[in-house]
């Protein structure tokens, strides 16, 4: 199946977003200000409009519409947020009105280029080749309650998601027991279109490294939670662990923090857990220290905690799924850089993964040596972005060089408009 890929135009700091997200573990670079934030949380915003609403996903993911269009563009250019995989493209054109986003914005599902279901600005019907439908909400809203949830929520964490077979005869028939039963055949088949697009994106975890409550964590502990994801936060760290180790189908997700922490912290022994009323911590021992000493985790460096964070939540997600993280370098060691994202690599080649890193370190970069393909540049002067490393440069000049020193001399990734080596 087609990577899926999310587009954006006008949109806050974005001017022009085309980006298939690939298999495996990939990272973004750029300057500061041009949008590396923003563009990691694009996947976020795409299921939040599907779980919660239009309104809601841009409250949560721009605080608002303050601010929303991109400063450098005419107002004349068009604000757009859309989702691809091929042949199909989805798209929605972003009106603010009043202060908040239209109710009723333009709407198009394409297939093969050719638009099969479309709505007007202001309209409250879905139109196509000799169709309208009146839906209360957009195309997606609708959708959101009914095909896509429902089939979403069929799947485990072991189910391997694959897009159903468009040629059966019988395909609109079982699909109906999804959608309005006046539904004419061409909106079933946009519902199921819809689904093979926005299914992958619906397992999204979206973390930001500034944002881990690092401090609250190491002095006051989690509040018990029964969760098996994290939050961005990762506030809820210490019974997630525990619940994971509790439990048989989570146990493999506690073995993979436990062994890739040791691998970075060689030294690290047992780990146990405590709680007291509702605050759930955590009590380490050393291999260096005599007997069975323990110690609480507000002992343990940032460093660790860190780590620690990333894991989880690389871990957090569902198999399918997409993580993003935002300056995974903060508070480590080179080595347990390394270390992690070897480990990363391992956890998504054996989940069907896509783990994407915002970065501006070089000893992260220079960990893409040998796949120079899974980094992507965004720059201000981009007709489109990102674009991958590969596409700057061949892969025979950049093998000659670390890419973490490129990067530090403004080959690429920065805002210097000088000529590239060739």
């Amino acid at each position: 199946m087609s990577p899926i890929a999310y587009r954006a135009r006008a949109l806050g700091p974005l001017r022009a977003i085309d980006w298939a997200i690939p298999p495996g573990v990939s990272v973004v670079v750029g300057p500061n200000r041009v949008g590396k934030s923003t563009l990691l949380r694009l996947p976020e915003l795409v299921m939040r409009i599907i779980t919660e609403g239009v309104h809601d996903a841009f409250k949560v993911i721009f605080e608002g519409v303050p601010h929303l269009r991109n400063l450098g563009l005419p107002p004349s250019a068009p604000m757009t947020l859309g989702v691809a995989v091929d042949p199909s493209e989805w798209e929605i054109e972003l009106t603010v009105q009043a202060g908040q986003i239209a109710e009723f914005p333009n709407e198009h599902l394409r297939v093969d280029g050719d638009a099969i279901l479309w709505r007007k600005f202001g309209s409250k019907e879905i139109e196509g080749k000799d169709c309208r439908f009146p839906l209360h909400n957009g195309l997606l809203a609708s959708l959101s309650d009914t095909f896509v949830q429902s089939v979403y929520a069929s799947l485990d964490d072991d189910t391997p998601w694959a897009p159903p077979d468009m040629s059966d005869p019988d395909l609109i028939t079982k699909l109906r027991q999804y959608m309005p039963s006046d539904a004419p055949d061409l909106v079933v088949y946009a519902a199921m279109r819809m689904t093979m697009m926005f299914l992958p994106a619906m397992s999204v975890l979206s973390f930001r490294t500034y944002h881990y409550e690092i401090n609250h964590l190491l002095r006051f502990g989690s509040l018990h939670s029964s969760a098996m994801e994290l939050q961005v936060t990762g506030e809820n760290v210490f019974p997630l662990l525990r619940n994971w180790r509790d439990k048989p189908e989570f146990e493999e997700r506690y073995e993979f923090v436990l062994a890739t922490m040791r691998e970075i912290f060689p030294h690290l022994g047992r780990v146990g857990f405590e709680q007291a009323g509702q605050t759930v911590t955590m009590k380490i021992s050393d291999r260096r220290w005599p007997g069975a000493t323990t110690i609480p985790i507000a002992r343990e460096s940032t460093g660790f905690i860190t780590a620690l964070l990333q894991i989880c939540a690389v871990a957090s997600c569902r198999r399918n799924g997409l993580v993003t993280l935002d300056e995974v370098e903060t508070s480590l060691h080179p080595r347990a850089i390394r270390v992690l994202i070897d480990a990363f690599r391992r956890w998504a080649a054996k989940h069907d993964l896509r783990i994407v890193l915002a970065t501006q370190s070089e000893t992260v970069l220079d960990q893409f040596r040998d796949e120079p393909s899974q980094v992507f540049v965004l720059e201000p002067t981009q007709e489109t972005s990102p674009k991958a490393l590969t596409d700057l440069f061949s892969p025979e000049y950049l093998s000659q060089f670390s890419l973490g020193d490129l990067f530090a001399h403004l080959e690429f990734g920065g805002d210097s408009d000088e000529e590239r080596a060739p």
